[in-house]
């Protein structure tokens, strides 16, 4: 998402707002915004680190700075606001979400009361056809950036239950390897057969491999080799 802010900012916000002749502050500020966006998530991605809360607050802090040098209400970053509150309730999830979100709609209205209490705060537009040249270029540009970073969070999203599939598919496995024999085992005291639940008398190793994964092979212990060679002798 960083990633995708940063090089919106630089590459394309900033250079408008230059051929628009907007106020060198915002083409400046938003230019090394984007800069800084770039520099911190690539690292961030590199290491495998997402960073949704610290690139929000950035994102916040550079809507802010734009609010003063942009026309204010009157300019296009009050739709980015929202845009960015579409993209903040897909992000977060419990509490963190609201947080967010009330931080986000009391920060907003904050920048109303203080265009309203203080109008000279806010840069406006030299005339109408430059405001409505912002917004085209704006708008579209905001729009974009919005989908590309939904589309970026629902991949992560995806990439993290396709991992978390596998995880569990491993997992029963591994459960299915380690499967034991447990509990009592109703055995006959005088040929050894156990009783399985649907009440059939099977051989103990027949049972016992039915039920596990150990296997048997057979021979005779040194106490019965003679007595068995001694039958086979009568016969």
């Amino acid at each position: 998402m960083g990633l995708i802010a940063g090089f919106f900012a630089a590459a394309i916000i900033a250079p408008g707002d230059v051929l628009e002749h907007l106020p060198w502050l915002l083409s400046s500020g938003v230019f090394l915004f984007g800069l800084a966006f770039l520099a911190i998530f690539w690292l961030a991605n590199r290491r495998g680190i997402y960073m949704y809360k610290f690139s929000s607050v950035l994102i916040i802090a550079l809507l802010n700075f734009a609010w003063f040098f942009n026309g204010g209400s009157q300019g296009p970053t009050q739709m980015i606001f929202f845009s960015a509150a579409i993209v903040y309730t897909v992000i977060f999830v419990g509490v963190t979400r609201w947080i967010f979100l009330s931080f986000f709609m009391v920060n907003v209205s904050s920048l109303y009361y203080l265009e309203y209490s203080y109008p000279k705060l806010v840069v406006g537009y030299a005339s109408p056809a430059l405001r409505l040249q912002d917004f085209l270029l704006t708008v579209p540009a905001a729009v974009i950036m919005c989908v590309l970073m939904v589309l970026a969070v629902l991949g992560a999203h995806d990439a993290d239950r396709q991992q978390l599939a596998q995880s569990k598919t491993e997992l029963e496995a591994r459960l299915a390897e380690l499967r034991v024999l447990k509990g009592l085992l109703p055995v006959c005291a005088a040929c050894k057969k156990i009783r399985s639940k649907d009440g059939d008398w099977k051989q103990m190793e027949v049972y016992i491999e039915q039920h596990s994964h150990a296997s048997f092979s057979h021979g005779l212990c040194p106490e019965c080799m003679p007595l068995y060679m001694g039958l086979n002798d009568d016969n």
